[in-house]
């Protein structure tokens, strides 16, 4: 059961899973995850709901559903994986997490998508093993389950989509519309 917290922008839903806490306030994953908390309107952790987003527990997964900034947001967490899809129209753009945290962009990538990339941190515990697409049928991310990796991807896609200049694209039922590229 979700209640409100603070404000009436932030819910804490107890069984979503939350990730420890970084050992260290001055490390780099303890600043990146103050950022993404900041960017997306979070006011604390652990097992915060971004505003504009409900919880939705079905039989073999949770969904956070809704929409932020104009754009539908779907993330679903469900047999060790958590997807995050934005549903806006961007640029084709793919890249990975390598094993030291940082992405790697394929070639013809738009440049401004790899320079967000390239920007960021690498931080292993954050971006390892994170995939990454955009294209017509929206931005995704994926990712093994667990800690809140599915803020720092909602972070990262809305980074992605502002960059991109990624237009809305028209609602759908995202309960039954599977996320794009799900070879990501």
């Amino acid at each position: 059961m979700c209640a409100p917290q603070g404000d009436a922008d932030s819910v804490v839903c107890p069984s979503w899973p939350a990730g420890p806490a970084p050992r260290d306030p001055g490390s780099v994953d303890a600043q990146l995850t103050e950022t993404v908390l900041a960017a997306l309107g979070i006011a604390g952790m652990p097992e915060v709901l971004p505003p504009g987003l409900v919880r939705v527990d079905e039989d073999e997964r949770v969904r956070l559903t809704g929409f932020r900034a104009g754009r539908q947001v779907e993330i679903r967490n469900a047999a060790g994986t958590t997807v995050t899809w934005v549903r806006a129209a961007a640029a084709d753009l793919q890249a990975l997490g390598n094993a030291a945290g940082a992405f790697v962009v394929d070639a013809g990538a738009p440049p401004a998508g790899a320079a967000a990339l390239a920007s960021l941190a690498a931080v292993r515990q954050v971006w390892r093993d994170v995939r990454v697409r955009c294209g017509a049928g929206g931005l995704v991310a994926v990712r093994r389950s667990g800690a809140s990796g599915y803020l720092y991807d909602l972070w990262l896609l809305e980074l992605l989509a502002d960059t991109l200049d990624a237009a809305p694209l028209p609602f759908v039922d995202a309960a039954a519309a599977e996320p794009p590229y799900r070879s990501v």
